[in-house]
């Protein structure tokens, strides 16, 4: 078993990530089999923000982005889940959120998860995750809206959460949520 004494999470934008460290990000994240290699290549540089959780010796243990959806997407996933009064146009995407194996059970997607809740602070945000996606577990800030779903593309059932949104979009609160 791997040990690691310290980590940290660093938050960088894409344009100011060292090409290394976007190499070892889309790694991670193709490694665990979720998104295409077309995806990850179209959406990185989308990214506002990149999330790096890293131990002493700045080696990279897992990844995560917080991004701006496309709006003709981001509505097409509240509607496939049966939520679209809860579509909110200011949302942003958390997405691939992901960890090395070796250093699953290390507290690397905690480390992860604080930075980004604290990046995203009062924002509203919404993930998509693979309905039996078991190693999410620990999601209490996030709430499932809608039902579980399949869309055209993944084989897979999905569930959309949301961290920070209300049942029914109120637009003249735009960005200021509790």
């Amino acid at each position: 078993m791997v040990e690691v004494k310290k980590i940290r999470t660093l938050c960088v934008r894409p344009v100011n990530a060292p090409e290394k460290a976007l190499d070892a990000f889309a790694k991670i994240v193709l490694a665990s089999g979720e998104v295409p290699l077309a995806n990850l290549k179209r959406g990185l540089p989308m990214s506002e923000m990149l999330f790096l959780t890293i131990d002493e010796t700045s080696h990279i243990l897992g990844v995560g982005a917080v991004r701006f959806a496309q709006e003709a997407y981001h509505r097409h996933l509240f509607e496939r889940a049966g939520a679209i009064e809860m579509y909110n146009p200011y949302s942003v995407e958390s997405c691939w959120v992901a960890v090395r194996p070796e250093f699953r059970g290390m507290g690397v997607w905690g480390n992860n998860r604080k930075a980004r809740l604290a990046f995203l602070g009062n924002r509203p945000c919404h993930s998509i995750r693979r309905a039996d996606n078991k190693l999410t577990g620990g999601n209490r800030e996030w709430d499932q809206a809608g039902d579980d779903f399949y869309a055209t593309t993944s084989k897979d059932k999905l569930r959309l959460l949301v961290y920070n949104h209300e049942p029914v979009f109120d637009p003249k609160k735009r960005l200021q949520y509790v």
